[in-house]
């Protein structure tokens, strides 16, 4: 027995561990303090949090059903969709809150792991040294830095918090005298738990063999179970079972993680992202395999060059570091395998590492990366967990050598934090994230998009349009290099181009909704509204919370005058995010146009309290209480409108209407006035102005040339076929004394009167005429 052997444990010794886990925590939440200054990222961040209005509504019973009920990016996992939107009802979109929970839910694995390893084996220091290598390991920073990794760190805690209540039940089981039940209640708790880790993420699929691999060692519930090395009295030692038994009370487990393989296979399926087996033969996807071995082996000893995708290289046996993983994995496999009985922790943990793994090594290709960061956070475990009891029954066990191993674990530690806390910085925002990452790898084409989505959103288009260019020089295909480069001609104003790219992109991948939304936008800039309705109803189709692509829908369906669907469409995304001020504005305007005059004043109300730039909702409120003849709010609304902007013609113009309403005449000539300054060809100003001109009692106020001119303007405009227009030109030509075009002028605006059926403007043109042919002139 070696000299550092565990002692029983005491409560000196519970208050000494948890101590050491309390400090695990604290040093760990200090190692990744910096994120909670980190912005959200342009890389899975929008379809998780930044811009998913399911998740920003926060815990609602409607965000509840539609997290067990939908698929999303590609995934089925209610528990990380549910904790993002606690996130976001706690603290809104504040990135640096939802960066300290990932955090923290680190620090709370990495504790989990220290308490549960120390249990089942009594090593505490050991244990505590595995858990911090586990947590401080530099693969460890996509994984907490990354919000949209939330799943990883959730999933973690969940599948630990299993392992510990299956590890009570194993121990509950090998204590003679103890009740039944407790061993039932620590069983239906590890299954509860394994249930709520694969609904965070389904890597969590393998734990029903690593609960074999544990009743192996340190459990010993086997029938061929190495010996007791480690002391009973610190941990606990269980019952040998029969293979029948073991296996039996497995199935629930195995069941459990049948139907997340499933789900998850038939979700990645659906959003387009795996890979089919026409594409990349079974015997690629297994050499594939054995070179992410080596890849993740390597990257555990030698972090360098870490990056958030590493683009997919198809490998094939000529391959040499296919081979490399072969021999790797066979080596160390037989080694383990041959000292089993001696060292079961090295098979124990060389299993769990290979095992976890299996599900994310492209057997099933899902997406375009090779490898990544990510997906060692739980195979780590395993691996670290044999190399530390490895040297740790190697080394010499007098005073001088411990001292030396502590100081080695010491600057494997320090070194292990300071790498990490140089990769953390990488990911304080989108474009420090999108130039770490082609300062390592200068042909990683996700990396150039990303980075020309952010020069894209701050305005630096050429630097975009360049950034993909190069993108697409690596990979022409890649679509969301195409639909940013068309995002970039769309902004220039070069729709032709941008449709081009949009539809390269579709070619490529005709699931892609943001470009679908593009294309959309490009027909709705042209005017081509069924086009543009039919792209963006697909984009919707496809991705149903995409916000952009469903109101390109409603303001097509708007413009073409399908107000029924429009108002819909604005109604749901209204539904989505309520306080989307666009679509408020686009409702209240749908609604006007149907006669809802009432609902559209509510709407824009509604709008006017969220929205910054104002004006443009003052002014349609103006228009619409105006309608309605409610002087009063509809001259404050105007009044506002031309605070801002004095020379506003809309706004002058229906302040001209209000004070006729009013009856205020010189008000409305002011009015008038300005408002054709500039806006020459609205045609009821025109009429208007003429016909006060030329009617008004107060022979100052008038002007029969004026009004002849502004009233010929007005028709010519309209083709001389608006009755009530010629009417006006022929009281125009009365008070400019000419008589004969005044007669025949209203006699055409009599007949054409007839023609539309307006009874009203023909008697009353008729009273006119009257006054035309005894050469007097219209007065009012």
């Amino acid at each position: 027995m070696h000299a550092d052997s565990a002692v029983p444990v005491t409560r000196a010794r519970v208050f000494s561990a948890a101590a050491a886990g309390l400090l695990l925590f604290l040093l760990t939440w200090a190692t990744y303090s910096p994120v909670g200054s980190f912005d959200f990222v342009n890389y899975d961040d929008p379809d998780y949090v930044s811009a998913n209005p399911r998740v920003q509504a926060g815990l609602t019973w409607e965000g509840l059903r539609w997290s067990f009920t939908a698929v999303h990016s590609s995934n089925w996992h209610p528990v990380t969709w549910l904790s993002h939107m606690l996130d976001c009802h706690l603290f809104g979109l504040r990135p640096g809150a939802h960066h300290r929970v990932n955090v923290g839910l680190h620090g709370l694995a990495a504790v989990l792991l220290f308490g549960w390893l120390a249990w089942v084996t009594g090593r505490w220091t050991w244990a505590w040294v595995v858990a911090a290598l586990f947590a401080w390991h530099p693969l460890r920073v996509e994984s907490v830095a990354w919000i949209a990794e939330r799943k990883d760190v959730l999933s973690m805690g969940f599948g630990l918090g299993s392992v510990w209540a299956y590890s009570a039940y194993a121990r509950a089981r090998g204590i003679p005298l103890a009740a039944p039940a407790r061993a039932r209640r620590w069983y239906a708790l590890s299954w509860l738990l394994l249930a709520l880790g694969l609904m965070s993420k389904p890597m969590l699929v393998t734990v029903p063999c690593l609960f074999l691999l544990l009743d192996y060692w340190p459990l010993r519930r086997m029938p061929v179970s190495p010996p007791a090395i480690e002391p009973s009295g610190a941990a606990f030692s269980c019952a040998p079972e029969s293979w029948r038994r073991l296996m039996l009370e497995k199935v629930p487990f195995f069941a459990l993680s049948a139907a997340g393989s499933l789900v998850t296979l038939i979700a990645q399926t659906r959003g387009g992202a795996t890979v089919p087996l026409e594409a990349l033969p079974v015997e690629a996807r297994v050499a594939h395999a054995f070179a992410a071995y080596a890849a993740y082996l390597q990257k555990t000893f030698w972090p360098s060059n870490l990056a958030p995708f590493y683009p997919y290289e198809p490998r094939d046996w000529a391959d040499p570091s296919v081979w490399v993983g072969v021999g790797v994995v066979a080596a160390v496999t037989a080694a383990a395998w041959f000292q089993r009985r001696r060292w079961p922790w090295g098979l124990v943990g060389w299993l769990w590492f290979l095992g976890t793994l299996v599900p994310v090594l492209g057997l099933v290709q899902v997406g375009r990366q090779s490898i990544a960061d990510r997906y060692t956070y739980l195979p780590h475990v395993g691996l670290f967990w044999a190399i530390v009891w490895s040297l740790g029954h190697l080394w010499p066990t007098n005073c001088l050598w411990r001292r030396v191993r502590v100081a080695l674990a010491a600057a494997v530690l320090t070194t292990s934090l300071g790498l990490t806390r140089e990769q953390l910085w990488a990911w304080r925002n989108t474009r420090t994230l999108a130039e770490h990452t082609l300062r390592v790898n200068p042909d990683n084409f996700v990396a150039q998009t990303q980075l020309a989505t952010e020069l894209l959103r701050e305005g630096q288009l050429e630097a975009a349009r360049e950034a993909c260019e190069r993108a697409l020089a690596i990979r022409p295909d890649y679509p969301e290099a195409l639909n940013t480069l068309a995002n970039v001609h769309l902004r220039q104003g070069r729709l032709d181009a941008a449709r081009q790219a949009f539809e390269l992109a579709l070619r490529s991948d005709p699931t892609y909704p943001d470009a679908w939304h593009g294309l959309a936008a490009v027909h709705l800039e042209r005017g081509e509204w069924a086009a543009a309705e039919t792209a963006a109803a697909r984009a919707v189709e496809l991705w149903p919370l995409h916000l952009g692509a469903r109101f390109v829908l409603a303001r097509a369906q708007h413009q073409a005058g399908k107000l029924d669907e429009a108002i819909r469409n604005y109604r749901e995304l209204l539904r989505l995010k309520p306080d989307l001020s666009s679509a408020l504005q686009g409702l209240g305007g749908a609604l006007a146009l149907r006669g809802d005059l009432e609902a559209a004043c509510q709407t824009y109300e509604q709008a006017l309290a969220l929205s910054r730039d104002a004006l443009e909702i003052h002014l349609r409120l103006g228009i619409l209480r105006l309608r309605q003849g409610q002087l009063e709010p509809a001259t404050r609304h105007l009044e506002q409108v031309l605070t801002a902007q004095p020379d506003h013609g809309l706004a002058h113009a229906h302040m001209g209407h209000l004070c006729v309403a009013r009856g205020d005449r010189a008000g409305a000539r002011d009015h008038y006035r300005k408002a054709l300054a500039t806006h020459p060809d609205d045609v009821e100003v025109l009429n208007n102005l003429a016909w006060m001109l030329a009617t008004d009692p107060d022979a100052s106020h008038r002007d029969g040339a004026l009004a002849v001119q502004l009233a010929e303007r007005a028709c010519r405009l309209t083709d001389h076929q608006v009755p009530l227009l010629l009417g006006t030109l022929a009281a125009a030509y009365a008070e400019a004394g000419r008589f004969a075009e005044a007669v025949a002028t209203a006699e055409k605006a009599i007949a054409r009167a007839a023609e539309l059926g307006q009874t009203n403007l023909v008697e009353r043109n008729r009273q006119l005429l009257e006054l035309y042919r005894a050469r007097q002139p219209v007065r009012e």
